[in-house]
């Protein structure tokens, strides 16, 4: 499978009122699990310290240069930058083989009321289909009824019980801001698809850490149902943004070029941000 995107996708400059989902604390929190990991913060810059033991991590997100660390130990602070390129002080770019990852948004407030406009031809003829058939619908469900559904997934053994782990964290630190909808069959009640969607208010953005769908609906609009039915939610809400995540570069795993190129139906901006900075640190 071959994905190209095209120029215009990729932005130069972040839109005014967008931050990046670092600097959430409840991101963080959701993100990085476990006792050995904590939430710092220094000269702005909101980041995580993750000890392994044998050395210590602490990565940060922003425009605002981190402190030199304090702990004890021998470590390495990551900065990633949201625009600026120049060269710091102390500080050195990581190796090419350490990429830059790709993510893409919907800046739900630009597309407007009539937010399908923006979306590819075939995108916009399956919503049609959508929208006339009966056989499906969407539901939001428990937690529970979910992850039930979920455990019959087309992912594999391993990722599922991973991403378990994910659903039960996003879900003890953002509470009622997580929402699970599925496409049921009308008559048998049968889940076909889910998206878990969590609503991160102090970013004005909503992301979806986990969707799946069951083998039979492959072939149907379920998928698109769901992402129509979540655009539509959040704009009730009044959420300005629709993080879509990570989509497919070249390097990457092949197993991300499908949902990418579901992803670029919609017709996202794409971020590429500067490549990390790091500097190593031994306090005794």
């Amino acid at each position: 499978m071959k994905i190209y995107y095209k120029k215009e996708a990729f932005i130069k400059k972040l839109p005014l009122g967008f931050i990046n989902p670092a600097s959430s604390e409840k991101f963080l929190k959701s993100s990085f699990s476990g006792g050995q990991n904590t939430l710092i913060r220094d000269n702005q810059a909101l980041g995580v310290r993750c000890d392994f033991g044998f050395m210590i991590g602490e990565y940060f997100t922003g425009e605002s240069e981190p402190a030199k660390s304090d702990k004890l130990g021998v470590g390495i602070q990551v900065w990633q930058r949201l625009e600026h390129t120049d060269q710091s002080s102390g500080w050195f770019c990581l190796p090419k083989f350490f990429r830059r990852s790709t993510t893409a948004f919907i800046d739900l407030e630009e597309q407007g009321d009539e937010y399908w406009l923006h979306w590819s031809q075939h995108a916009r003829r399956y919503r049609k289909k959508w929208l006339s058939q009966k056989e499906l619908v969407i539901e939001v469900v428990t937690k529970e009824e979910f992850l039930e559904a979920y455990q019959k997934s087309t992912l594999k053994a391993t990722l599922r019980g991973l991403f378990s782990k994910s659903i039960h964290r996003y879900s003890e630190v953002y509470g009622t801001d997580v929402s699970f909808l599925v496409v049921k069959e009308r008559e048998s009640q049968k889940i076909l698809a889910g998206l878990m969607a969590v609503d991160d208010l102090g970013t004005n953005r909503t992301f979806h850490p986990v969707a799946f769908i069951v083998p039979a609906a492959k072939k149907t609009e379920a998928s698109l149902g769901l992402m129509d039915y979540w655009i539509q939610e959040t704009r009730k809400k009044g959420i300005r943004f629709l993080d879509l995540g990570i989509v497919w570069m070249p390097g990457d795993p092949p197993s991300w070029k499908g949902y990418s190129q579901f992803k670029m139906h919609f017709h996202p901006k794409l971020i590429q941000y500067p490549a990390p900075l790091i500097r190593f640190f031994w306090n005794r």
